[in-house]
């Protein structure tokens, strides 16, 4: 029997989003999407049941990946969730080349995001990291506090409370004071609505350059 490392699985699911991407960003829309920016992140997951929310149990299966398009000329730049949820911990194919998270945008250096990958800012879940979990805390800070991030990417599943991500962003700032302009994405469509968009909104970027 033929076994496949996770490596070479990651590389698979890679090359299928990509060309899911691809399948999107027909010329048309390219040229109108230009007209707006220079650039545009896409969050592809591989298919599952549930959301990738905090309190939900994913055992199955997946990945959830990120691409950065240049639409000036149409390449792609990859990365992965490293740091999943504990209900999706079993699951989760984890990115764990780190180094892919960070990137340049125009000259600018930018660190790139998947959903749960913000939390290993967030200072109240420090207590809590052991074994592998604690590794990627700390092999990501260190990543991060020597490339220096200027812009932060980040792509949340969903968002409906202005404090759900207020403390990651918070120790982010406070750990790479390198960042001057961050922005989330991310669903606002819960059915118990706890804030309202506006609010969360405006705790999920700050910026003084990176246009919205």
């Amino acid at each position: 029997m033929t076994t496949v490392s996770d490596q070479e699985t990651m590389l698979i699911l890679e090359r299928e989003g990509r060309k899911c991407c691809a399948g999107l960003l027909q010329d048309s829309l390219v040229e109108r999407l230009r007209g707006c920016t220079d650039y545009l992140t896409l969050g592809v997951d591989t298919f599952k049941d549930k959301i990738s929310m905090t309190q939900a149990h994913i055992p199955e299966p997946h990945a959830e990946l990120v691409y950065v398009v240049d639409l000036s000329n149409g390449t792609f730049h990859f990365t992965a969730k490293s740091y999943p949820t504990t209900g999706q911990e079993i699951g989760l194919m984890r990115n764990t080349t780190l180094e892919n998270h960070f990137l340049e945008l125009g000259g600018t250096k930018t660190m790139i995001l998947g959903c749960h990958d913000l939390t290993i800012f967030n200072h109240r879940s420090d207590a809590k990291a052991t074994g592998w979990r604690l590794d990627v805390k700390r092999r990501f800070k260190n990543l991060a506090t020597e490339y220096k991030p200027r812009w932060v990417l980040h792509h949340p599943h969903t968002a409906d409370k202005k404090r759900t991500l207020l403390a990651s962003w918070s120790g982010l700032a406070e750990a790479i004071p390198s960042v001057e302009s961050y922005a989330g994405s991310g669903t606002f469509s819960r059915k118990t609505m706890v804030g309202t968009i506006a609010m969360t909104f405006r705790k999920s970027w700050r910026s003084r350059r990176l246009a919205m």
